[in-house]
């Protein structure tokens, strides 16, 4: 399980585009046979995916 923390809102404001998708882009959900999952602090959410 990928766990990501909260980022400051002061330094987000300054983040670059890749920065922005490194920290809160979910990439390669789906894996063929895996079930991958996601916490996030941001809003205590889990995201899960499972491709069979």
């Amino acid at each position: 399980m990928d766990i990501r923390y909260s980022a400051n809102q002061r330094d987000v404001k300054r983040y670059t585009t890749e920065e922005l998708r490194r920290e809160f882009l979910i990439e390669d959900l789906y894996r063929p046979d895996e079930v991958v999952a996601v916490y996030s602090h941001v809003d205590r959410m889990v995201t899960m995916g499972c491709m069979p």
